[in-house]
């Protein structure tokens, strides 16, 4: 097993697990300083940190399953989102006080540890294994051709969306409190932290890297398909679980009913079209994923890296 299946099979089973963990016990993320105190609040937990990331790690296994077809997307993904939650991290903990110090308690430390144990050294390893992956891979000839109205649809949908994520993202990111219309009550610095980092600079990355897919199809339009329409399908699952589990309203309204409203809000009007949008760019693609001409060649691993 090359070292980049490694990585994404250790990373699979890390997200997969945890976001199932988060999913069964919402409260549990109160360990990164979380403050639980709005039902809107669990309910957005349980469609983030419990199916959205849980995505991430399934698609990881996916790439560890079949790495012909998604492995060189899954590792340029996380060679953008690894760094991307490093340099977050770390600039929220300068901007807002936070300690870089290991073992002061929790969540004061922990995101100090998962700063200098996970994110600085998974960022380093995915970008050498990303580095590795292209000096080696093999140059493979292919017929120019020109796209057709389903991968224009396709790239079209990518584009938009990886800007949509760009400009929200970008905006917590400078003011994380901005989150405080889904329920999170954003006061201490662990949570401020936490917001800037996950709902800042890693979706925002996650963005650039919709943005990415659309400018470069041949080598990732077919797994990003599989990649967006399993994250929207998680995140509105995630809300109508929550709402189910927490009693919360499938009804919204305006600006001036949330957070109460905000979950239903953003399964009707975002997460449950852009769901229905890719799945039906995802069939129409599906060539993309499964065709023998579109499958960038594995490179042959170095040997310093097993």
């Amino acid at each position: 097993m090359t070292q980049a299946r490694r990585l994404l099979l250790m990373t699979g089973v890390v997200w997969t697990c945890h976001s199932l963990w988060i999913l069964v016990d919402p409260d549990a993320l109160s360990y990164v300083g979380v403050d639980i105190t709005h039902l809107s609040t669990r309910i957005e937990i349980m469609a983030t940190f419990g199916l959205f990331t849980a995505s991430f790690g399934i698609f990881s296994l996916l790439a560890v399953a079949s790495p012909e077809r998604y492995q060189h997307a899954a590792v340029v993904l996380w060679s953008l989102l690894y760094p991307a939650a490093a340099i977050g991290r770390l600039l929220a903990l300068a901007r807002y006080g936070g300690t870089f110090a290991l073992g002061s308690g929790e969540p004061e430390s922990i995101h100090a540890a998962m700063l200098f144990v996970v994110e600085i050294p998974f960022s380093i390893a995915y970008l050498l294994a990303l580095r590795a992956s292209d000096s080696s891979a093999t140059a493979r000839a292919e017929a120019p051709r020109k796209d057709g109205i389903a991968v224009r649809y396709a790239r079209a949908l990518l584009f938009v969306t990886g800007l949509i994520w760009i400009g929200h993202a970008g905006w917590i990111a400078i003011d994380p409190r901005g989150m405080e219309y889904t329920g999170y009550v954003i006061r201490s610095w662990p949570m401020t932290v936490h917001v800037a980092t996950f709902y800042g600079t890693f979706e925002t990355l996650l963005g650039v890297f919709g943005v990415l897919a659309a400018i470069r199809p041949a080598r990732l339009l077919g797994p990003s398909m599989v990649l967006w329409t399993m994250i929207y399908t998680a995140l509105a699952g995630g809300r109508i679980l929550g709402i189910l589990r927490y009693g919360g309203t499938f009804e919204f309204g305006d600006v001036h009913t949330m957070p109460d409203t905000y979950n239903a809000a953003a399964m009707w009007c975002l997460e449950g079209p852009s769901a229905v949008l890719f799945a039906v760019a995802l069939v129409l693609t599906w060539n993309r994923v499964t065709d023998a001409n579109d499958v960038e060649p594995l490179p042959a691993a170095p040997a310093s890296l097993g």
